[in-house]
């Protein structure tokens, strides 16, 4: 995704699991060590500065000159265990920061909501780590309590969500 910052564009760079295993219907939303090295390597050799989902929105409310000169933005969606044990890691050694939204139900469990996927059993991070990565200078952020589909739920069940 890029969103365009007064004729600028900015990456924002999605990702959800950081691991070499995923079940077939999961596949895609996974990316192995190797190559999310890659990603963060080619990021820091040309340059790029990394900003969380807040600072970039802070930084468009006060226009361009509060953004470094080449912005990007990395999220990652669930709060998976191997954010803490394969992702944090590589963003240290590029000494990048990040946006990471947690399924809140389900810290120090597992994905049980992805049963369809066959990804109920991968593990989630633990409050231990939640403190540990937010001290790493990662924002954390919810991603719903449960993971439902937001736009099939009553208003009401998507607010509490």
């Amino acid at each position: 995704m890029l969103l365009q910052a007064e004729k600028k564009k900015i990456p924002i760079l999605m990702y959800h699991s950081v691991s070499h295993h995923a079940a077939p219907k999961f596949k895609r939303f996974a990316v192995a060590p190797v190559l999310f090295n890659e990603h963060m390597a080619y990021l820091h050799q040309h340059a790029y500065t990394s900003v969380t989902v807040t600072q970039l929105i802070q930084a468009l409310a006060q226009g361009r000159a509060a953004l470094p000169e080449k912005p990007v933005v990395l999220t990652f969606d669930d709060g998976f265990s191997d954010f803490y044990t394969e992702a944090l890691p590589v963003l240290r050694r590029y000494s990048f920061i990040a946006t990471l939204y947690i399924v809140t139900a389900f810290i120090n469990e597992t994905s049980r909501w992805l049963h369809k996927e066959g990804e109920a059993a991968r593990p989630m991070l633990t409050w231990d780590q939640i403190v540990s990565i937010s001290e790493a200078g990662i924002e954390c952020g919810g991603h719903t309590h449960t993971h439902p589909e937001l736009d099939t739920l009553p208003l009401s069940q998507a607010q509490e969500e």
